[in-house]
């Protein structure tokens, strides 16, 4: 019996020594895993940099021979499942282009599903957000590079917003149009805000087409200006068109909407070096475009409408239908132009013709031009009273001299129709609009020169 007590007793003995053996052991195991994370939650960032990122950079260069890819300093947030770089370069390397950004932060990404799965699909990126800071696009080849303040790119909410986004000119004025023999046309935008709803960010991946529900701008401001001292390039390719640059895309892209509101709009012409320029506006612009699409299904067809106050003087509306699938340049466009006096045009008139208006009113105007091939043909229908104009000195601006007085005389008794007024059967004259597009002419400066002839037709100028 004392036997057997004392082997009890012992067996106890060696398992409470086992037990504790254990517990050390579990101890001494969770000790050195909470070590191990602590270690890599405190130099994940060290280990990154120095071992991860230089295989990421050989790995696109492989991947893309093409570009270059250069990240700054990278962190990981592995418990808030992020990844920032304060600074990211992707550049091509025939110098055509060059991207910058920074910071950038991706978040939401699955990670470790990614890993064992190497190769992406949408459930890795269903829940990705990216976030980047002060982001730059450089085009050296055409002078000109675009900025943001921020961008945010959300896949769970299929959503994209930009702010502050800007395309300006790599230098000022006088340089841009310096660089070249030719006339060229600078282009400034700005618009404070982007949003676009219901985009399709992952449709590629499953063999879908990218595209997005509505794409919305607000405040955008656009100014142009065209230096005419200089003689048009014949033999260059020129601007491309909006259905070519929609075809050309190659893929699939699909935008149910786009509008614009409450936009700005600054056309201008210059006669000679550091001149002002004379100035066409239009302010309160609202834009609404339905169906853009990058097919060349010749039944994919673009229509734009359009509103504003035309030299802070009229309304004006416009609609145009662009059909993609069409070679060149062809669409229709028209539109109308309430009352308002003409003595605004002068902005534009003075610098840009070397013309002053001195009285006259516009009492309706409608136009519908269609252009096949680059040739504009159409009407313009324009209903007014008492124009009466001056021919003005280029330099001086004044009207008083002698050639400038019969010159004056001349066009106001003998070229120009001063009022067009329906007669007693309702008949007027009606303007014809014939222009054809030139090589080195944006499409905004060649809906304008086409809408001028017509204007100039029915006047007589």
């Amino acid at each position: 019996m004392e036997q057997s007590v004392s082997t009890s007793t012992a067996q106890g003995g060696r398992w409470w020594l086992g037990a504790k053996a254990v517990r050390r052991t579990g101890a001494v195991v969770a000790a050195v895993l909470a070590f191990g994370v602590a270690a890599l939650v405190l130099f994940i960032d060290p280990i990154v940099n120095s071992m991860v990122k230089p295989r990421l950079v050989r790995a696109f260069a492989e991947a893309y021979p093409q570009y270059e890819l250069q990240p700054g300093n990278i962190t990981i947030g592995i418990l808030s499942n992020r990844v920032e770089c304060d600074s990211l370069v992707v550049a091509s390397r025939d110098t055509s282009w060059l991207a910058c950004g920074g910071p950038i932060a991706v978040s939401g990404m699955a990670w470790w599903s990614l890993i064992w799965h190497q190769d992406i699909t949408p459930a890795h990126l269903a829940a990705v957000v990216i976030e980047m800071r002060q982001g730059t696009l450089m085009l050296p080849g055409s002078d000109y590079e675009v900025l943001c303040d921020s961008l945010r790119v959300s896949v769970a909410d299929s959503t994209l917003s930009i702010s502050s986004l800007t395309m300006l000119p790599s230098h000022e004025d006088e340089l841009f149009f310096a660089s070249s023999s030719f006339r060229k046309t600078r282009l400034r935008m700005a618009v404070p805000r982007v949003e676009a709803s219901g985009v399709a960010w992952l449709a590629p991946l499953d063999g879908g087409s990218f595209g997005a529900r509505s794409i919305r701008c607000q405040d955008p401001q656009f100014d142009i200006l065209l230096n005419k001292e200089k003689p048009f390039f014949k033999d260059s390719v020129g601007p491309r068109m909006p259905s070519q640059l929609l075809s050309s895309i190659g893929n699939d892209v699909r935008i149910d909407s786009l509008g614009m509101t409450n936009g700005q709009l600054r056309y201008g012409e210059r006669s000679g070096v550091r001149e002002q320029p004379g100035v066409i506006s239009f302010d309160s612009v609202q834009i609404g475009v339905e169906r853009v699409v990058t097919t060349a299904d010749p039944a994919d067809t673009v229509f734009v409408r359009a509103s504003g106050r035309f030299m802070n003087a009229g309304e004006m509306t416009a609609a145009m239908v662009i059909p993609i699938g069409s070679p060149g340049l062809s669409y229709r466009f028209s539109g109308s132009l309430r009352r308002m006096g003409l003595l605004s045009l002068n902005a534009f008139l003075e610098r840009a013709e070397h013309v002053r208006i001195t009285g006259g009113v516009l009492h309706d105007a409608t136009f519908a031009i269609t252009v096949n091939g680059g040739r504009a043909r159409g009407s313009v229908r324009a209903y007014y009273q008492d124009l009466t104009i001056a021919m003005i000195d280029e330099r001086t601006g004044s009207a008083e001299g002698i050639m400038h007085r019969i010159a004056s005389f001349i066009g106001n008794t003998i070229t120009m129709r001063g009022s067009n007024m329906p007669d007693g059967s309702g008949a007027t004259a009606i303007g014809a609009v014939r222009y054809d597009h030139r090589k080195g002419e944006t499409f905004i400066e060649f809906a304008w020169f086409a809408l001028r002839s017509g204007v100039g037709d029915v006047v007589g100028f």
